[in-house]
């Protein structure tokens, strides 16, 4: 995965912020943006309920503004779609979740595997994927995304 471009249709997507839904992201990326994507595949409850353990991530990208941005990216399975909505808006998360309802970031990105361990990845100002992992479950990769800002 490293070195591919990924492709961010972020206007495709519905967004969420706080209790509101936002028609429009009017929002200029930084310069390293950390993408989190749960899948249909995932269990998307449990993705869900997680959202609160990238506080620490958000703080990060706030005291970085303009250098880091977090991209959280929600494909469900259309059965699921009203579920997350709700989920979403009572988590009353203050950074944008999208909600990709037509499933287009895993059509236009097939360099991304299946396999949810994969599903968290740091990307550069080209979009290019220059790390993979999740922060929250290794030490070793919370230290290497920090140093790639750096």
């Amino acid at each position: 995965m490293i070195g591919k471009e990924v492709i961010l249709p972020l206007d495709s997507f519905l967004c969420y912020q706080g209790l509101k839904e936002k028609e429009t992201v009017n929002r200029h990326l930084s310069e390293y943006k950390l993408v989190v994507y749960m899948d249909s595949i995932s269990c998307m409850s449990c993705g869900l309920k997680t959202m609160h353990e990238w506080d620490v991530y958000v703080g990060l990208s706030d005291s970085l503004e303009g250098v880091f941005d977090i991209l959280f990216i929600v494909s469900p399975k259309q059965n699921e779609l009203g579920l997350v909505k709700i989920k979403v808006l009572s988590e009353n998360f203050k950074y944008p979740v999208f909600i990709d309802d037509k499933n287009i970031f895993s059509k236009i990105n097939p360099c991304i595997p299946s396999e949810e361990q994969f599903h968290v990845f740091l990307l550069d100002k080209d979009n290019r994927i220059i790390l993979v992992g999740n922060p929250l479950k290794s030490n070793k990769i919370h230290n290497l995304l920090i140093k790639s800002m750096k």
